[in-house]
């Protein structure tokens, strides 16, 4: 994740501190402010398969 330095970041669970402990999931991060915030939610030779599928191309 990237993000202008105009954006604040928090960390913080979601469901409890408990659920975090417990399941190692429920931690979120909180961004406010103005800017733009840049995610990826692929491994990048995911995000390329993925792509090759759905996009058209030709061989040179």
């Amino acid at each position: 994740m990237a993000y202008d330095d105009t954006i604040d970041m928090k960390d913080r669970t979601a469901g409890g501190i408990s659920t975090a402990m417990k399941s190692g999931e429920g931690m979120v991060v909180e961004l406010t402010g103005p800017g733009r915030v840049w995610t990826q939610s692929r491994n990048p030779n995911g995000l390329i398969g993925w792509l090759t599928t759905v996009l058209p191309f030709t061989r040179a």
